[in-house]
């Protein structure tokens, strides 16, 4: 069905009680290393609700409770000041993350090139993940220190000091039109290097934590 936020049936094939959770900006900002600057975004971790209760089929469907939340998916706004940003290239889903980019052409329409942001978010929910995913500062390794330092949108300034937060980046700013990558498996095995083409034609490098490989099962006794 259609998605209207605006409306009291958000969604037009679901119950009223059952609309999609909206994940925001939080942050967008430059922030300076040694020898370098990026722009990074960081979204909201909304929690999701997925409430649901078993019919004469004993099939789970969503509550019709409208008292009660209930969520069928997610979304979030592109933000972006320009008013251009979108997605125009398939996302690919790994080890429970989201990976989109999103591009933002020229201000002139048949300009070339552009930039984009390289974004990981939580698969299920859309928000921000909880532990890096990228080696933002360059040292080969995806850590602790890949943290970001911002302001706390719940709490702001308090006794007239900004309180802050660490969070793990979502997004990544280029300032190049990408293109979804091809994936290499490092030798640690810890990390991968996600290599994207660009308009240009250059290649465009981003150390990343590798997926987790495996077999997941489980005994019945």
């Amino acid at each position: 069905g259609s998605f209207d936020r605006e409306a009291t049936q958000k969604l037009s094939n679901q119950p009223a009680s059952v609309s999609l959770l909206a994940q925001t900006q939080i942050y967008f900002d430059e922030v300076a290393y040694t020898d370098f600057t990026r722009f990074l975004r960081v979204l909201s971790d909304n929690a999701i609700v997925w409430d649901a209760e078993l019919d004469g089929d004993q099939d789970p469907n969503p509550s019709s409770d409208p008292e009660r939340p209930n969520h069928a998916g997610w979304y979030f706004d592109l933000p972006h000041t320009s008013g251009r940003e979108r997605v125009v290239r398939d996302g690919q889903i790994r080890d429970g993350k989201f990976i989109v980019i999103t591009s933002i052409p020229k201000d002139t329409p048949c300009a070339a090139g552009g930039d984009s942001i390289v974004h990981e978010m939580d698969v299920a929910t859309g928000g921000r993940l909880d532990k890096p995913q990228f080696d933002i500062d360059e040292s080969a390794t995806v850590d602790l220190e890949d943290r970001i330092t911002i302001p706390n949108p719940d709490f702001g300034v308090v006794d007239g000091a900004e309180k802050t937060i660490e969070v793990a980046p979502t997004g990544i700013h280029f300032p190049a039109m990408m293109y979804p990558p091809v994936i290499l498996r490092m030798p640690d095995e810890q990390t991968e290097m996600k290599y994207f083409s660009t308009a240009a034609g250059n290649i465009t490098l981003l150390q990343e934590v590798a997926e987790d490989r495996g077999m997941t099962y489980w005994l019945e006794h």
